[in-house]
């Protein structure tokens, strides 16, 4: 006998639309006693279920073999030429616990007959003759159950793919911070979750010159973590702009464009030139670029015009050029250390942070940096940490 998935339809018009509202699940029904089945039935579709029945073991096995895969199971024991005992054992091979709850339907109800179901794999019993609101409100409970583990499963494949990313995340990040004769820089990188947005690198040109990024993408998680590679890599293959930015922040915004999936990317990129005492800077929408003149303690802004990446196909970038002097410190920083809010919701701010610029001019770049931290923890001191990305990179001229 071919199984088919049966409704019951006697029932008015207002309940049928209340019904249609609510998420709908498949139960299996394997009872030899077509009464048991036809009432089982019309209670299972007056809440909602699809109903899939057989009337025999090997029928049951043929269902779960079909297209319409239940979501529970009501299992009779006692059956002619295959036992529910031996359906439910069947049954286990391929599906859980979890997968497929099992409720065993029984006229035995000795101690030695239930556990038996229990050893054959059924998640619970209902003796003969049962109530039916107790027999729904058991299937609702195992549905739920199982939703429940579903969700802890996906949960758990997220997590897998979050470290995945998270790995990825950290391969792109510079692990140490390059050897230049006559500068010396520290950097930090701390992300608001498990996976960040915030991104920076540079390219070493020769013991003269070098070229520093540092670059936010809109938004957390692995949707800006895989932005944030394609941002190396595009940074990575066009080295030969390096002396350039303008032309190397052009480049990466023609690169990425029609990868960024409604994200955008705010970036700056700087070049060192010792051998001529200057900075050339470009910025894609990014905040200032910091020179603080240690020597008279005063701190100069650098912020050419320019778009955000991914925002529009235009390539409007333009450069912004000063001299430096041993004793200068460049400070390149994303918004999230100025956005940084107390239990308040006051922002730390700008002032506060040049504030603490000026006050740590007689620290190394590494001193600076770990003076900054301490204030912004400090400030931000709360059980859900920080609400962005932090990058700061501090490059001290000899």
């Amino acid at each position: 006998m071919n199984a088919a998935l049966t409704i019951d339809e006697n029932y008015n018009e207002e309940t049928i639309s209340e019904l249609k509202s609510l998420p709908r699940y498949n139960v299996l029904i394997v009872d030899d006693d077509p009464i048991n089945l036809h009432v089982l039935r019309n209670h299972l579709a007056l809440n909602n279920f699809h109903v899939l029945q057989a009337i025999s073991g090997p029928q049951a096995l043929e269902i779960l073999d079909g297209p319409v895969k239940p979501d529970i199971v009501l299992l009779d024991v006692m059956m002619p030429r295959m036992s529910g005992l031996e359906v439910c054992r069947k049954f286990r091979e391929s599906y859980s616990l979890y997968d497929l709850p099992v409720i065993m339907l029984t006229a035995k109800n000795r101690v030695e007959d239930i556990i038996a179901g229990f050893e054959a794999g059924a998640n619970d019993y209902l003796p003969k003759p049962f109530d039916i609101k107790e027999l729904m409100a058991r299937v609702n409970t195992y549905i739920n159950l199982k939703n429940a583990v579903q969700s802890h499963q996906k949960l758990a494949l997220i997590q897998e793919e979050l470290k995945i990313a998270q790995r990825l995340q950290l391969s792109i990040i510079p692990t140490q911070n390059p050897a230049v004769n006559g500068i010396e820089i520290g950097s930090m990188y701390l992300p608001k979750a498990y996976i960040g947005g915030d991104f920076f690198d540079y390219h070493i040109i020769d013991d003269k010159k070098i070229g520093v990024i540092i670059a936010d993408v809109s938004g957390h998680g692995i949707p800006s973590s895989l932005i944030s590679s394609m941002l190396k890599i595009a940074f990575s293959i066009h080295k030969n702009l390096a002396e350039r930015p303008a032309d190397m922040l052009r480049a990466i915004s023609a690169a990425l464009f029609d990868m960024m999936s409604g994200n955008f990317v705010t970036a700056c990129y700087l070049f060192i030139d010792l051998s001529a005492m200057k900075i050339v800077s470009s910025s894609a929408g990014h905040d200032p670029l910091i020179i603080h003149t240690r020597g008279t303690n005063q701190i100069r802004y650098i912020k050419p015009k320019g778009q955000l990446i991914g925002l529009l196909k235009q390539d409007l970038f333009h450069e912004g050029e000063a001299g430096i002097a041993p004793g200068d410190r460049i400070i390149l920083y994303t918004d999230g250390i100025v956005e940084c809010r107390n239990d308040c919701r006051e922002l730390f701010g700008e002032e506060r942070f040049h504030d603490i610029i000026l006050n740590s001019s007689h620290l190394p770049c590494h001193g600076f940096i770990k003076f900054l931290m301490n204030h912004i923890i400090e400030w931000t001191f709360t059980d859900e940490g920080f609400e962005d990305d932090l990058t700061l990179i501090a490059i001290d001229i000899l």
